[in-house]
């Protein structure tokens, strides 16, 4: 009986860890938050995740993870980030938001893939060393963190 019972409080403790730890403010991976087309020049279009239509980009228009955002060979855009981060989108390029996210302990996250074109970024002061703001390429990856 003794034993059972050591099986059965060890089986809780697991359990209830198992539960907690996901909790547990770790930096990134927290409630995704949007970003803003702060411009829109010429043609921009976004494809929203998980749709097969891209739709015309407007002034105002928030981007979530997922999103594409495409520009043609007369277009331009300016991305505006929750942290105050800004990416301006030149012609002929194409952009993926892979992460934005805020976690419990006030860090944040922005991860993006550029997967053709060109971009100038303008990083906002970040809020701790474990707040990220994350550029990949098919060739290379920039990266500001936190100090």
């Amino acid at each position: 009986m003794h034993k059972s019972r050591v099986v059965l409080g060890c089986m809780a403790l697991a359990l209830t860890l198992a539960l907690l730890i996901p909790l547990v403010g770790c930096g990134g991976g927290g409630p995704a938050v949007p970003c803003k087309i702060s411009s829109v020049t010429g043609t921009v279009q976004v494809l929203r995740s998980g749709s097969t239509n891209p739709v015309n980009a407007t002034n105002g228009m928030e981007l979530g993870v997922g999103d594409t955002i495409t520009t043609g060979s007369d277009g331009s855009a300016k991305l505006t980030f929750f942290e105050g981060s800004v990416m301006e989108i030149k012609a002929n390029s194409e952009i993926l938001i892979n992460e934005l996210s805020t976690a419990s302990t006030g860090s944040t996250s922005v991860s993006l893939m550029e997967q053709v074109g060109s971009t100038v970024n303008r990083v906002a002061k970040l809020v701790d060393s474990a707040s990220k703001y994350e550029v990949e390429t098919p060739a290379a990856a920039a990266v500001v963190r936190g100090t």
